[in-house]
């Protein structure tokens, strides 16, 4: 999933206000992306681990937050299924859900990336 890239994603960024997201809180704008691309990509990705292959996500920035969340939700379905994020930003926030989310992300930030170091506060 790709970061931000258009006037179209920076809609996205701006919905950063918090929303209800499987046990925790999420990023609006982002939890919106990952449930329409939930819709989009499941069944073909169901019929991919059914055929025998591991299902990985990965994104950058704003794609890499928008995966996570999207992990989150096809987690149930496809347990094994894992991401990787480059520049992830804040997404989410809540104990329980911080802790699902450990178990299938794994992020790389690049040493002073700011993107992932920020918050709606700072």
């Amino acid at each position: 999933v790709r970061g931000t890239q258009d006037l179209t994603d920076v809609v996205v960024d701006a919905h950063a206000h918090g929303r209800s997201f499987c046990g925790g809180w999420a990023h609006a704008g982002m939890s919106r992306v990952a449930r329409w691309l939930q819709l989009e990509v499941e069944p073909s990705l169901l019929q991919l681990q059914h055929a025998g292959f591991h299902i990985v996500l990965a994104g950058h920035s704003l794609g890499a937050g928008v995966a996570s969340l999207l992990a989150m939700l096809l987690q149930r379905r496809i347990p094994e299924i894992h991401m990787y994020g480059f520049a992830t930003p804040a997404c989410a926030s809540g104990k329980e859900l911080l802790h699902k989310l450990s178990k299938i992300c794994t992020s790389v930030v690049h040493r002073n990336d700011v993107v992932p170091r920020s918050t709606i506060c700072s």
